[in-house]
């Protein structure tokens, strides 16, 4: 009886929870009023298949002269962000970029940025607004795509503009080092790899790595040298910070190769074997002859070169840049 009552108890918390969530738009309805320097038009979903099945999305055409070639969404009344102030945009571009999402209104204002690692292919970012969870007047949303790029007249799709209640992690300013630890300190946003990434408890929870979340990485059958690639969105400072820790979990032995690309610089590959199973290891890399070069991507190769099979998983915990 006990293990029935917890289960609907669960459910009942899982419904309510649902239902706290506000759509601010979804382009399936009467849209909100957009403008902006660009062409803005709702447009059918030509990608259907992936993270969003939704019918219509979003389009905007940034307008090749402005380098914040501003988008414009304008609310009914003010947003209430007194509990749902972790916001949602998923977002499809064709290049890698940046993106600003703005919201502002009554006096106030707060904008957050993010990286756009992975083009062509929807993908869920989140925006942490619990810093205007006391602002009363906002009533407009404010896009940058692509912003400082004045020449670029790219089109973008987005979707889905949905409030969350505030996460465990609202207001989590990240640790200097910290590239993803898989809790609060996910730093970075991942391009090619991404979806084979996904962060859950730990299965292996013990020894070195007591953590409650880890990544689990799932390596793609038939893409030997796929690799999972963190981008940083711009050069990394690797001045003082340049010796990489980073702890696994494999239950085989394997190659792994760490790589440092996507700058001006020449790309730097460090292989690391592993040779310890089945138990947290923390492994680390030195980028040391690094520090003065340019990188902007992390590269990391499991099992590098060779063809995974149908099983080939691994857990990855505290990606860290370390001082010398």
């Amino acid at each position: 009886m006990k293990k029935v009552i917890f289960t609907i108890s669960s459910l009942f918390i899982f419904v309510a929870f649902a239902f706290t969530q506000v759509t601010i738009e979804d382009f399936e309805g009467t849209p909100l009023t957009w403008s902006g320097d660009g062409t803005f038009a709702v447009v059918d979903n030509p990608t259907t298949d992936g993270l969003n099945a939704s019918a219509k999305c979003g389009s905007y055409t940034k307008s090749g002269s402005h380098a914040y070639s501003l988008l414009l969404g304008t609310l009914s009344g003010p947003l209430d962000l007194s509990t749902n102030n972790e916001l949602h945009m998923m977002i499809n571009a064709p290049v890698d970029t940046k993106v600003i999402f703005k919201l502002e209104g009554g006096g106030d204002a707060l904008e957050v940025t993010k990286t756009i690692a992975s083009t062509n292919v929807w993908k869920d970012y989140v925006f942490d607004m619990s810093g205007a969870k006391n602002f009363t007047g906002i009533d407009k949303i404010v896009i940058f795509f692509d912003p400082g790029v004045e020449t670029s007249d790219d089109t973008y799709l987005f979707d889905n503009i949905i409030a969350y209640p505030e996460g465990p992690c609202a207001g989590t300013t990240p640790v200097d080092g910290i590239v993803d630890d898989f809790e609060c300190q996910r730093n970075v946003e991942y391009g090619a790899g991404w979806d084979a990434l996904t962060a859950i408890a730990n299965p292996h929870s013990g020894g070195i790595n007591t953590s409650a979340m880890v990544g689990q990485y799932n390596d793609p059958e038939g893409e030997p040298w796929l690799p999972l690639v963190a981008d940083f969105g711009g050069p990394m400072d690797l001045s003082t910070r340049n010796i990489l820790k980073v702890k696994l979990w494999s239950s085989m032995a394997v190659p792994m190769l760490f790589k440092l690309e996507g700058g001006v610089s020449p790309a730097k590959e460090v292989w690391q074997d592993i040779t310890t199973t089945g138990e947290w290891v923390e492994y680390t890399i030195d980028f040391s002859d690094q520090a003065a070069a340019n990188h902007e991507k992390l590269s990391i190769f499991f099992n590098g070169g060779v063809d995974a099979g149908p099983n080939d998983v691994y857990y990855i915990d505290d990606i860290v840049f370390e001082e010398a």
